[in-house]
Parts: C-alpha cells; sequence; structure tokens
C-alpha cells in the first residue's frame, strides 16, 4: 500500500522539502571542513530550489499560498547569506570559472575541486580548440548596451541602422562587460576556424587567460580548473527575483542585489582598463530606468511586467552556460 498510494500534491511535497531545508538550516554546522557540506551552503540551495518550486507553483496555478510561503523563505535564506559581509561579488567574473584554485574565492560559496591524476574534467578543452554549440542570436542581443537600454532602443548601439546584422566586433561595442568576459568577440563558423560554434557564437567562459591553445592540458580530459557549484552572484538574483515575484522589489533591494553585480571592475581578458559598466537599475514601481530613461523592450514578453522582464535578463547575462 505505501508503495501503490497515489502521488501525494506537489504543494505538499514542496512544503516538505521547505521543511527539511529549515531543519538542516537550523542543525547543520556553520563549518564542517573546506569543500564539505555547511550552514551557508544549505541556505545557498534553499535561496535556489525555494525560488523554484515557488514559481512552479504560482505559474503553473497550483497553490498561490504556498507559492508564496515558498518564495519567502527564498527571499529569506538569500538574505542570511548577504548580510554579514563574508561573500561578495567579485571583479575578475571570468576568473571564477578559470581558477585552478577557488579557495578563499569570495564569491564561491561551495565548488568542486579538480586535481591532476585524481579528478579531470574537459570544459577548458571545449572552451579552447573544440567545436561547441556555443549560443543564439537571441542571447547574444540580449546583452544591454552599455547606457544600460536594450540594444533595440537604444541610440547608442543603433540597431535600426542595420537592423542587428553588423559583423563581429562590433556587436560587442558598448554593451554589458560581462559579454566579452564570457563569449569570443569573433564569429567563428564551420571551416574558417577549428574551434568553430554552431551558431558563430563561441563561448570562453571558461578559458583560463594563459591557456596555451597547444598545451596538451587544454586540449584533452584532464583539465584541472575547479567548478564553482552554488555562488553569492546567484544568491543576489534569486534575492531579487523572490522579491518581485512577491511584489516587494524596491530600489533599495536592486541596490544590494543587481546593481553589485553591474558595479564589477571587469578587464578584457582580465588586462588593459576598466571597461565600462552598464548604469545601476533603477526601481520606479514595476518599471526600470537607466540614467533616468525608461527601459521599453521592443521584444518584451507583454505579459511580463517590465521589472520581472529585466530581472530574468540579468539572470541570464549573469549566468549563461551555468
Amino acid at each position: 500500500e505505501e508503495n501503490y498510494k497515489p502521488r501525494d500534491p506537489v504543494q505538499f511535497v514542496a512544503t516538505k522539502i521547505m521543511e527539511d531545508f529549515e531543519f538542516a538550516a537550523a542543525n547543520v554546522r556553520i563549518n564542517d571542513g573546506a569543500l564539505d557540506i555547511n550552514r551557508d551552503i544549505v541556505l545557498a540551495f534553499m535561496s535556489r530550489n525555494l525560488l523554484y518550486l515557488g514559481t512552479y507553483l504560482k505559474y503553473h496555478e497550483i497553490d498561490q499560498t504556498v507559492a508564496k510561503i515558498l518564495l519567502n523563505k527564498s527571499k529569506w535564506a538569500s538574505e542570511q547569506l548577504m548580510t554579514g559581509g563574508k561573500y561578495q561579488v567579485v571583479d575578475d567574473y571570468r576568473g571564477i570559472f578559470t581558477s585552478e584554485n577557488l579557495t578563499g574565492n569570495k564569491e564561491v560559496i561551495h565548488f568542486r575541486q579538480y586535481e591532476t591524476a585524481k579528478c579531470t574534467h574537459s570544459l577548458v578543452s571545449y572552451n579552447n580548440q573544440e567545436p561547441q554549440t556555443g549560443t543564439t542570436l537571441k542571447m547574444i542581443e540580449s546583452y544591454l548596451a552599455t547606457d544600460g537600454l536594450p540594444i533595440k532602443q537604444s541610440p547608442l548601439y543603433n540597431y535600426a541602422s542595420d537592423n542587428g546584422l553588423r559583423f563581429a566586433p562590433d556587436q560587442f561595442k558598448n554593451r554589458d562587460p560581462r559579454m566579452l568576459a564570457t563569449l569570443v568577440d569573433s564569429v567563428r563558423i564551420q571551416g574558417a576556424h577549428s574551434a568553430y560554434s554552431a551558431t558563430g557564437f563561441s563561448c570562453l567562459k571558461f578559458l583560463p587567460y594563459t591557456a596555451n591553445p597547444t598545451d596538451l592540458i587544454y586540449n584533452s580530459s584532464t583539465n584541472i580548473s575547479d567548478a564553482p557549484v552554488i555562488r553569492f552572484g546567484e544568491i543576489l538574483l534569486n534575492y531579487a527575483e523572490a522579491s518581485a515575484e512577491l511584489g516587494l522589489f524596491t530600489q533599495a533591494d536592486a541596490d544590494k542585489s543587481i546593481n553589485l553585480l553591474r558595479n564589477r571592475n571587469i578587464k578584457k581578458n582580465n588586462t588593459g582598463s576598466v571597461l565600462t559598466k552598464l548604469p545601476p537599475m533603477t526601481v520606479a514601481g514595476n518599471n526600470v530606468l537607466a540614467n533616468g530613461v525608461m527601459i521599453n523592450d521592443p521584444d518584451r514578453d507583454p505579459t511580463v511586467s517590465p521589472l520581472l522582464w529585466e530581472i530574468r535578463r540579468e539572470r541570464g547575462v549573469e549566468m549563461i552556460f551555468e
């Protein structure tokens, strides 16, 4: 009878998952040694998973009451990690994904360690000299211009001048600096480049700055860069999204979440001068402004508020390929 009983309702299961997280957050050790599970890691996954479950119940119209409870708990878990200054947004965005030792990185809450002859991977090789699937033009066009506006609205990008059909690297000019920390700024197509992308847009987010293209370690399954499993940048996004879903997102919330992500000092290949940052997100009810200009993205789904649309955009560009 236990094995063949009907499924429990999803809102009941989600509530039990929440209760498990609450118990763990109250009882797991604050520190249990390097790379072992601690309270912060519990809170980080609580932030992530309860946001997912809360929005699932909300948008599938299953149980709005439980959805609100889960979203509030996700927000609470995020807040625990956002206080005290233990975690910070680091300037070297790409360095989070290319380091051979993430110990001490202030943005990384939990990571997996890789070591030669013990545990290795091939993600660096995939970003180095191998063909890859890359990303889509839709994703390329989602990065804001440096005036904080969508490229189809921004006079700085002037999308209408060529309907967006411009050559790289012009597509990368005056854009969110995370774009150059994530993608190769030239189109790579089959027949013209060995490391081509199926879409022409190639990822370099996981390629170390000093990688020698011919070095065997970067062209095999022996890569040893550490893997961030969950990081503070995501927690800030979870906080922003949960707050917006609850109708509670304010300018103060933007300043302690999304605007921290936008304030990184990113350099191309981590050398030279700091790339131009996006202006801070300014909140006006359910609308978003950049340098006093109301954002009106022509690509926005009209059923989604401008605020939530911009928060989701921020998640996309911050966490692409993760």
